[in-house]
């Protein structure tokens, strides 16, 4: 995506820390990073922050505060590279009772995604490590990988935001959220990049009717909240958190239910994924929820 972006003429300032705004009269028009040059500055009329959930500019901004802890999820993986007996046309997904999951993700000819992440109230009740440690290990696991027996290609642990989109803190005077540092990211699953991409793609078009309008206040970015494309995602995100609390609940108990139910019937599949992978249209009707309960 990056490539992408500097082939059609984006200039990429690598190895860029963003550190501040850089203030005049009160407004934005700059920002400081740091670098291994020292520290450099940049000018603009409209600043996209899309640094992740752990941006500083977005504290500075006074848009929004630190996540707490209840509302990001931490996540521990690695992609290795080994002998396996994985189906490359398929994601693996295995549930514990905690909140959250582990997968196995193939991407390649012996190469592949394995990891776990834990969210909530459960990010104090187990410890990652151990809990990743431990998915490594399980039998269930060791069926398709092996991964004492694989050599590490990258590995790492990181927090992801997953109470939804931050409908409040979108836009500011010259600046646009997107991608983790405004929320994108589903609350059930933790996917997030067709999400972010979406995002980037609303603020461009957002931008450059500020750009052609030469007003970059907020009057004019507040149609970035109110995009077609951000008001659906916004609106799926808000049903799939209020629906989390039931995925979860009793111990993963309930999911399990769902679970065994989408084995049998080929239509509660089809809602099931549709809450958990794909863009829902809707709540999953009175029928779904009376046959876990049942």
């Amino acid at each position: 995506m990056r490539d992408s972006a500097v082939d059609v003429g984006s200039k990429l300032f690598d190895k860029n820390i963003s550190t501040d705004f850089i203030l005049k009269d009160g407004k934005r028009i700059g920002i400081k990073t740091k670098s291994p040059e020292g520290t450099k500055v940049y000018y603009g009329k409209i600043f996209i922050i899309a640094e992740g959930m752990s941006s500083r500019l977005a504290i500075k901004s006074g848009l929004r505060k630190k996540w707490k802890i209840e509302e990001i999820a931490n996540a521990k993986c690695a992609i290795m590279e080994g002998e396996n007996n994985l189906n490359e046309n398929l994601i693996y997904i295995y549930f514990k009772p905690y909140k959250g999951y582990g997968w196995i993700f193939p991407i390649g000819k012996n190469r592949f995604n394995i990891g776990v992440y834990t969210f909530s109230e459960d990010n104090l009740k187990y410890n990652l490590h151990t809990v990743y440690n431990e998915f490594l290990k399980n039998p269930n696991i060791q069926k398709y990988v092996k991964a004492s027996k694989c050599k590490i290609i990258w590995s790492g642990a990181y927090p992801f935001p997953v109470t939804g989109i931050l409908d409040k803190s979108l836009y500011d005077d010259n600046l646009l959220l997107v991608g983790d540092v405004g929320g994108f990211i589903s609350p059930i699953n933790g996917e997030g990049i067709h999400t972010a991409i979406a995002s980037g793609k609303a603020a461009a078009e957002i931008a450059i009717d500020a750009l052609e309008k030469e007003d970059y206040s907020k009057i004019i970015l507040r149609k970035y909240k109110t995009h077609p494309d951000i008001k659906e995602i916004s609106r799926t995100f808000k049903l799939k958190s209020s629906l989390m609390k039931f995925f979860y609940e009793n111990e993963g108990r309930s999911l399990n239910r769902m679970l065994e139910i989408a084995e049998q019937d080929e239509e509660f599949r089809e809602q099931l994924l549709g809450m958990f992978i794909s863009k829902s249209k809707g709540a999953p009707p009175k029928e779904f929820f009376l046959r876990i309960a049942s």
